[in-house]
């Protein structure tokens, strides 16, 4: 993940930085959300399952 505060992307630790990409929504069924990136991506990867 990285991210400057205003562009958030998210890819593996060895692909290019071409192949990250920004993470849209939260949950499958939710709309998605332009404003936001990094709670976004926050909430969206690093969701814990209860």
């Amino acid at each position: 993940m990285i991210s400057d505060g205003v562009a958030t992307e998210a890819g593996t630790i060895t692909a290019p930085i071409d192949r990250f990409s920004a993470w849209k929504k939260i949950n499958v069924g939710d709309a998605i959300i332009e404003n936001r990136p990094l709670d976004t991506m926050m909430y969206g990867l690093f969701n814990k399952f209860e």
